[in-house]
């Protein structure tokens, strides 16, 4: 016998299929664009290089990582200025009363007497022990290690970046495959109702199908809560406004990486070898720990130095020789005028052992630098291959999740095929609807987790800006 169904139920069911078409290809278009739904204030666009600029501007990783930078410079320079000459100048005034010796006339004289000296003096060191150029190499090298480890600072800074930026996209995207799901439900739970009311299905489908709305609007609000949340971080990392209006562009796919052959991930253990500025610090490091313990070692050597200076006095009880009248301020500063040279040469005989003290901690210092750079290296090897090894489980889930949607799908329209002409029932059908959701929302986790693997395998290879 032929059932009749009413029109009404076939504009329902031509709803149905037009929000199942919608879920399907939003899910399945994944990664390449994003269709911003329309709000009712003004948005601000916030691309991924957006989010690294504002990272690159804000970061407190980043600023102290220039900080120690600028530190190592300081030091640089003020290595370099070893080589220069000393010169400073000085001065001193006083007032003196009973019996004293007055330098200027050479005679003892009982009364107060107001006197004043002046003088420059200069001094050059010749030669140290070659430590001054050991110094300035040290100094060179901290600042090269600093400056490497700015770069891998704001690497790590990147990649966080990264991170957040995708999580808000996945997020967005796994509340659009909620809100349709709700759509379907509530579809269906309007055409269940006609159903009842005209009195060809149970009361106990249309309860069913009340639970499922319910469970999709519950599963609809933890979406939310989940958006909201990854946002207000990314945001807050970005210093801006965790309650600002901003839209999310879905950043170009990187380019598709070779992951299957064992050659490639040797090639990619090298480039890290290469390109790492923390392997790079490291190595840095134990060179500048060589050059410290070689200015230890310069102690050891004679040191030889210049010395020159010049000075002149003032006497208020001074008399000129000839006339016996007192002498003026200008005129005494020319005639008392002295002048004094030396060369001083030092030679280490025994300093209690502090030289040799010196040299054994630097040794050890080497020593700790290396282990260190050792370990960061064996580390890289090991972030280089986990990460290639996750790209290679990211690509093989994304192909998965791919023939999983499409298998959840076709069955979504055999199970309403079936459940239209009574041949199915409702658990049938929203069995096989709740596989397609949690098809769409791990195919939306897999595209996004797989361009989050390639860029960063880019960053434990050193290759992330």
């Amino acid at each position: 016998m032929m059932r009749l169904i009413p029109p009404e139920r076939h504009a329902d069911r031509n709803i149905l299929r037009r929000l199942r078409k919608h879920l399907r290809t939003a899910s399945l278009l994944l990664g390449l664009t994003l269709i911003c739904a329309p709000c009712a204030w003004a948005q601000s666009s916030l691309s991924l290089e957006d989010a690294f600029r504002l990272a690159a501007e804000h970061s407190t990783a980043i600023q102290l990582a220039d900080s120690r930078v600028a530190t190592e410079s300081v030091g640089l320079m003020e290595a370099r200025a070893e080589w220069l000459p000393s010169l400073s100048v000085s001065s001193s005034t006083s007032r003196n009363w009973g019996l004293q010796f007055d330098e200027t006339t050479g005679s003892l004289v009982t009364r107060s007497r107001d006197f004043a000296s002046f003088g420059a003096s200069t001094s050059w060191t010749v030669f140290d022990g070659f430590s001054r150029g050991h110094r300035i190499q040290a100094a060179e090298l901290g600042v090269q290690a600093q400056s490497a480890g700015a770069a891998r600072a704001r690497q790590e800074v990147m990649a966080e970046v990264l991170r957040r930026y995708l999580q808000v996209l996945v997020d967005t995207e796994q509340l659009r495959i909620r809100d349709g799901s709700l759509d379907i439900q509530r579809v269906q739970l309007d055409m269940i109702s006609a159903d009842v009311r005209m009195g060809s299905r149970p009361t106990s489908e249309q309860l069913t199908q009340e639970n499922a709305v319910v469970q999709a609007e519950s599963a609809l609000q933890s979406a939310e809560s989940a958006l909201e949340l990854s946002r207000a971080q990314l945001l807050h990392f970005l210093r801006l406004d965790p309650v600002g209006a901003y839209e999310f562009v879905v950043p170009e796919r990187s380019a598709d990486a070779e992951t299957e052959s064992p050659e490639n991930l040797g090639g990619l253990v090298d480039q890290a070898l290469a390109l790492r500025p923390d392997l790079a610090s490291a190595e840095r490091l134990v060179e500048a720990a060589e050059m410290r313990l070689q200015v230890s070692r310069s102690a050891r050597l004679p040191a030889l130095s210049l010395r020159a200076d010049s000075r002149t006095s003032y006497s208020s009880i001074a008399r000129d020789r000839v006339t016996g009248e007192p002498e003026s301020f200008l005129d005494q500063l020319p005639e008392n005028r002295a002048y004094s040279a030396g060369v001083s040469l030092s030679i280490p005989i025994l300093d209690r052992r502090q030289t040799r003290a010196a040299v054994d901690r630097g040794q050890i210092q080497i020593e700790e630098a290396q282990v260190q750079a050792n370990a960061l290296q064996r580390q890289v090897e090991l972030e280089v291959t986990e990460a290639w090894l996750q790209l290679r489980g990211a690509v093989r889930r994304a192909e998965t999740t791919e023939r999983l949607l499409e298998s959840a799908a076709g069955a979504v329209e055999v199970e309403e095929t079936r459940y239209a002409v009574g041949a199915g029932s409702l658990l049938e059908l929203l069995i096989a609807r709740s596989s397609l959701v949690t098809a769409s929302l791990e195919r939306v986790q897999a595209v996004y987790e797989l361009e989050f693997r390639k860029r960063l395998l880019g960053f434990y290879v050193g290759r992330m800006p």
